[in-house]
Order: structure tokens, then sequence, then C-alpha cells
């Protein structure tokens, strides 16, 4: 298998930020987005504790679970009406179209970089969400 990690491997260390989200999503009684973001959070250590480029069921699971959380996280900024969070979404799916082109191209470092910026403004965008859910409490 071939490993597309730095030495370092920071990618399982800037996972840790999303327990950021876990605990004020919590704080704001947004529980269901607690769980998800939990969920998120232990596949992304499972899967980067030793990150293989291959197609494992965890890596899939993973997947699965990021999708869940952010089509669940998008409809709750539509029935608030914070539509900002959907275009930082589609930067964050922009920058992950970029960092399979990296793949592809065996640029891991600079993959791993973009999965950098996707984990802290992915958080960033969450915790926006839930203080403007907060303030606007319509759900």
């Amino acid at each position: 298998m071939l490993n597309i990690i730095p030495k370092k491997n920071v990618l399982y260390r800037t996972t840790i930020i999303s327990l950021i989200c876990v605990i004020y999503s919590f704080y704001k009684k947004l529980y269901f987005c607690s769980l998800l973001n939990l969920c998120v959070f232990f596949t992304s250590i499972k899967l980067y504790s030793k990150p293989y480029l291959n197609y494992s069921n965890i890596r899939l699971i993973d997947i699965l679970c990021v999708l869940s959380a952010i089509l669940y996280h998008i409809y709750i900024s539509y029935k608030i009406n914070y539509n900002i969070y959907i275009i930082f979404t589609l930067f964050i799916i922009i920058a992950y179209w970029i960092n399979l082109k990296l793949i592809d191209k065996k640029d891991y470092t600079n993959s791993a970089l973009i999965f950098i910026f996707i984990h802290i403004f992915g958080t960033i965008n969450n915790l926006l969400l839930y203080y403007h859910y907060f303030n606007d409490n319509i759900i």
C-alpha cells in the first residue's frame, strides 16, 4: 500500500480540531450535529492513524459520515436562512476536488495542505452555523 501522508502525519493531528464542533454543538443543544461531528471525528481518527491510498471500508465510512454531516448542516443552514454556510461549503467542496487532482498527480504534500485547509475552514464554517442557529433559534 502507498502511504500518502508525510512522516509527521499532520492530518491526524488536525483532525483534533473537529472536537471543537462536537463540544460547541452540544453546548448549543444541537445534539444531532454533535453526534454527526463525533462520528466524523472517530472515523477520521481511524482513517488518518494509518492513512493509505486505497478504498478501504473505513475510508468509505468516513466519506459517508462526512457527507451525511454536510447534508444535515446544509439543511439546518437552509432552515435558518444562513446561506453563507452553503457558499463556504461549496468552496470546501472545490478544495476537495483540487485535493483529488493533487493525489492523482502524486503531489501528497500539497494534498495534505489542502486537507488541512478543509479541516480548518470546515470547522470554522460549522461553528458559525451553530452561532447563527443559536441567535436565530428558528428550528
